[in-house]
């Protein structure tokens, strides 16, 4: 490490020689207790501060340097909802490691606060900007902020003028039905949970696992529309594999882990045997009567290759479900079995 003992350390140097993302790091290093990371893993955080000698740039009573930039933050409900934490605190990281302040405001979606709050940001010398919505969805500007550097966050601007950071919720279509399709349920698929023409998740979803069942010759066995919550998708299901003639599914993909969640109740009730399969540790649980979760040690390791989330563990519906999406349209937890 030719960075070892400079001055220049970054707290993206210690996560990375720990192996952890700079959240985590940065968590660890300022004494965060609440987030449940393991006793392992703080030791190779605090281990690679010390071989590189860090030194963090705003330690834990320190304030930022008196003008420092500020950076602001405009959301719909973002900061008042319980699913977004992890989105604010990395914004909060990164501004800090870069000597930036974050100035935060919350307009519950409605464009007269958008325009007011931004204007006032504007006069207090906020000059670059993240948007940033709870839902994934696409939408227009304040017009007072075009032309000034801005970043949106789960959210992408009609006139495509805007860099945005959202889910690529089209590779997770296609990566919940290439599961499936490797597993050799091909034309056996059952596709759980209602499409809406405004939600751009459950679109861009269904079009990735179109896309791959069309490439591998298959298509969908048929699909249960119905809202994305547990006791709506356990109706639709239960309703399916309990028809006299209906042809039933060999597996399901559940457009959200709500969806998931009531897909895999009780599927005994139907004669059906509940059958999960982690996709990254390939660990198999099967279960009758009661529902069972198994936790993969893989897990923590496959955050990224999804938008993190708040589940930890593998689970499926019967007699095997993929989830290719987390909480309402918010880039979320990734079951797939």
């Amino acid at each position: 490490m030719g960075r070892r003992g400079s001055a220049k350390v970054t707290l993206s140097d210690v996560a990375t020689l720990a192996g952890v993302s700079v959240t985590t790091a940065s968590f660890v290093l300022s004494g965060r207790r609440d987030m449940r990371i393991s006793e392992g893993t703080q030791e190779r955080v605090h281990q690679a501060a010390r071989e590189l000698s860090y030194v963090p740039r705003n330690p834990m009573g320190a304030s930022l340097p008196v003008r420092a930039p500020s950076i602001g933050f405009i959301s719909d409900t973002v900061g008042t909802e319980p699913f977004a934490g992890e989105l604010i605190r990395g914004c909060v990281t990164a501004a800090t490691e870069h000597g930036h302040s974050l100035l935060m405001t919350e307009t519950e979606g409605l464009r007269t606060l958008e325009v007011s709050e931004s204007r006032e940001l504007v006069d207090r010398g906020v000059g670059q900007f993240l948007y940033a919505s709870m839902a994934m969805r696409v939408t227009t500007l304040p017009p007072n902020l075009r032309g000034k550097p801005v970043v949106m966050l789960n959210c992408i601007d009609r006139r495509r003028s805007v860099p945005s950071v959202i889910p690529d919720d089209l590779a997770a279509g296609r990566r919940a039905a290439a599961e499936l399709v490797d597993a050799g349920h091909g034309d056996r698929i059952m596709l759980v949970g209602e499409v809406a023409t405004m939600v751009y998740p459950g679109r861009q979803r269904l079009d990735g696992i179109q896309q791959m069942l069309a490439e591998s010759g298959h298509a969908l066995l048929g699909h249960l529309s119905c809202r994305w919550w547990p006791q709506d998708a356990r109706t639709a299901v239960l309703r399916r594999l309990g028809h006299p003639t209906a042809e039933r599914p060999t597996a399901m993909i559940a457009l959200n882990d709500r969806v998931a969640m009531g897909s895999t109740r009780r599927p005994s009730r139907s004669g059906w045997r509940s059958h999960r399969t982690c996709p990254w540790c390939r660990s198999t649980t099967r279960t009758s009567r009661a529902s069972s979760t198994r936790a993969c040690p893989a897990w923590p390791s496959r955050t990224t290759r999804w938008a993190a989330g708040p589940s930890t563990s593998c689970s499926t519906a019967p007699p095997t479900t993929a989830s290719s999406g987390g909480p309402e349209d918010w880039p979320g937890s990734s079951i797939l079995g």
